[in-house]
């Protein structure tokens, strides 16, 4: 008889730096925040909660996504995200690089990007330039943030 291995541990947080995330490719990447945002928007923790705890399903979702290109909009004094700013997003279609671009405003300035990662899963949401957007924490060239999204 075969032995099924044990569940390794699943941490809270996986950390990943630029240059990581970077090595990966491209259909990897996608995997991954597929994945993530399709456990952390409640489809699966949500629903699991509700039928293992009876608890009611959570009415605020959120997807994360990763702000990049702060040294690029300002190369000699890079924004640097707080839980003070007041940030929103907004489509950039003429952008030459990428269609699906969506620039990260502060202050009605435009200080960075949205990963592109992430930016094809944003624009699928409803009107999304009006959601909030929280800051959660910064990397050396880049940010964590969180859309939110209220039923």
């Amino acid at each position: 008889m075969t032995k099924i291995p044990e569940m390794p541990e699943i941490p809270d947080e996986i950390k990943w730096t630029e240059d990581e995330w970077d090595m990966l490719d491209s259909k990897a990447r996608d995997t991954i925040v597929w994945l993530a945002n399709q456990l952390r928007t409640g489809n699966v923790m949500n629903r699991l909660s509700a039928l293992e705890l009876g608890a009611p399903v959570n009415e605020t979702k959120s997807i994360t996504f990763v702000a990049v290109g702060m040294r690029y909009r300002s190369p000699t004094s890079p924004h640097v995200f707080s839980e003070n700013d007041q940030i929103s997003l907004e489509k950039e279609d003429d952008n030459p690089v990428d269609k699906n671009a969506i620039k990260i405003i502060v202050d009605k300035q435009h200080v960075a990007y949205v990963g592109r990662e992430y930016t094809r899963m944003i624009r699928d949401i409803d009107q999304f330039e009006d959601k909030p957007i929280r800051w959660v924490c910064n990397f050396p060239q880049s940010a964590k943030m969180k859309l939110l999204i209220v039923d």
